[in-house]
C-alpha cells in the first residue's frame, strides 16, 4: 500500500469556495458548504482539513445552511455520516426501538437525533458518564442509562438496532431482539453485529439539511470549543481525555500549601499552571535508561496498534474516552 507522509490531518470541512475546477457543474467560487474531504476514511486525500486551504471533490460537499455557523457546520460530515449510514445499513424504520452505547460522542449524539426526527424511532435509549445524561435527554433519548452504574444488559426489554459507538459489542449483542441489528463503528465484532467504514457523500448532507435548517437536529460542540487554529494540539490533548470539563478547580483543593497544580488542557485555578510542551530529543535521551531498564514502560491501549487503515477507528477510540495509555496508529506495507 502506497503510504503519503506530511499530510496535513482533518476530515471535517466547512468553508467558502475560492476557486472551482473545469468538471464543476453544482458550486461556484462564494458558495458556503460543507462536507468530509475523504471520501473513504481509510484512504485520506493528499490535502487534509486542518489547513487555511484544501481541496475538495464537489460531490463530497453541500451547501451549508444558513443557521449554522461554520464550527457548527465543521463539526457534522464524518460523524453525521456515519450516524445516518449505520442506521440505513441496520434497516431502522419508524416504530422500531434503539440502543446507542456512546450517546454523548460525536457519532452518539447524532445517531440518538436522527433515531428521533429522521428515522420515527418510537423508543431511544443511550448510555453515558452520569455528567452527560441531561445532554442525552435534551437531544431525544427516553431513556439515558449512567453507564457506571448501570448495566443496560440488565433491561428488562431489548431494543431492535443497538449503535455502539464505543467498541463494546459483546456487550452490545446482548441488548438486542431476537433478528434485531447491531451496528458497530469500532472494535472488535460479536455476530451477529456488524461494522462499517463510512463512505462520504454529500447528498446525505443534502439530504439532512432540512432538518439542520429546522433545529431538529443540531450540531453538539464540546463546551472547550471552538479551539482556535494554534491550539490544534490542546483541542487534540482534549479529545483524548474524553471529558467535557477540564478538574483544575478540584486538583488545587488536594494539594499542600505552597505546592503546585500542573495542567495542561482547560480552565486554570489559581495556583495552578497549564504549559504547552516543547519538544527536545534531549529529554528523551535522558530518560532512555530508564526506559531501557523497564522501570519506565509504555501504556499503550489493549485496542491497538491500529493500523493506518483505520485512523478513523482509532480516533473515534480516542473520543469514548476509554482509553488506556496512549493509542497508537503505525504504517503497513
Amino acid at each position: 500500500m502506497a503510504m503519503n507522509f506530511g499530510i496535513p490531518m482533518g476530515y471535517d470541512v466547512a468553508g467558502v469556495v475560492v476557486k472551482v475546477g473545469s468538471l464543476v457543474k453544482h458550486l461556484k467560487e462564494g458558495d458556503e458548504v460543507y462536507g468530509d474531504i475523504n471520501k473513504e476514511a481509510y484512504n485520506p486525500k493528499q490535502f487534509g482539513s486542518l489547513a487555511e486551504y484544501t481541496a475538495v471533490e464537489e460531490k463530497l460537499l453541500a451547501i451549508k445552511t444558513k443557521n449554522l455557523s461554520f464550527a457548527e457546520a465543521a463539526s457534522l460530515p464524518l460523524a453525521i455520516e456515519t450516524a445516518y449510514e449505520g442506521l440505513e445499513r441496520a434497516g431502522f424504520l419508524p416504530g422500531k426501538s434503539i440502543l446507542v452505547l456512546g450517546g454523548a460522542g460525536g457519532v452518539g449524539t447524532l445517531v440518538i437525533q436522527l433515531a428521533k426526527h429522521v428515522f420515527g424511532a418510537s423508543k431511544i435509549a443511550a448510555t453515558s458518564s452520569s455528567g452527560k445524561l441531561e445532554l442525552l435527554k435534551s437531544l431525544g433519548a427516553d431513556l439515558a442509562i449512567d453507564y457506571n452504574k448501570e448495566n443496560f444488559g440488565d433491561l428488562p426489554d431489548k431494543f431492535d438496532v443497538v449503535y455502539d459507538a464505543v467498541g463494546q459489542c459483546d456487550k452490545a449483542v446482548k441488548a438486542v431482539k431476537e433478528g434485531g441489528s447491531v451496528v458497530a463503528i469500532i472494535g472488535a465484532v460479536t455476530p451477529p453485529a456488524f461494522i462499517f467504514v463510512v463512505t462520504s457523500n454529500g447528498s446525505v448532507l443534502e439530504k439532512l439539511n432540512p432538518f439542520l435548517e429546522s433545529g431538529k437536529v443540531k450540531a453538539v460542540i464540546d463546551p472547550k470549543g471552538p479551539f482556535p487554529f494554534s491550539q490544534t494540539v490542546e483541542a487534540f490533548s482534549h479529545l483524548e481525555t474524553g471529558r467535557a470539563i477540564g478538574q483544575c478547580d478540584k486538583a488545587v483543593k488536594a494539594v499542600k500549601e505552597g505546592g503546585s497544580v500542573v495542567a495542561i488542557i482547560g480552565a486554570v485555578t489559581p495556583p495552578a499552571f497549564i504549559f504547552v510542551v516543547t519538544s527536545n530529543g534531549s529529554v528523551l535521551e535522558k530518560l532512555n535508561p530508564f526506559l531501557e531498564s523497564g522501570k519506565v514502560k509504555a501504556v499503550i491501549d489493549p485496542k491497538g496498534p491500529f493500523p493506518f487503515s483505520q485512523t478513523i477507528e482509532a480516533f473515534s477510540h480516542l473520543e469514548t474516552g476509554r482509553a488506556i495509555g496512549k493509542v497508537v496508529i503505525y504504517p503497513v506495507p
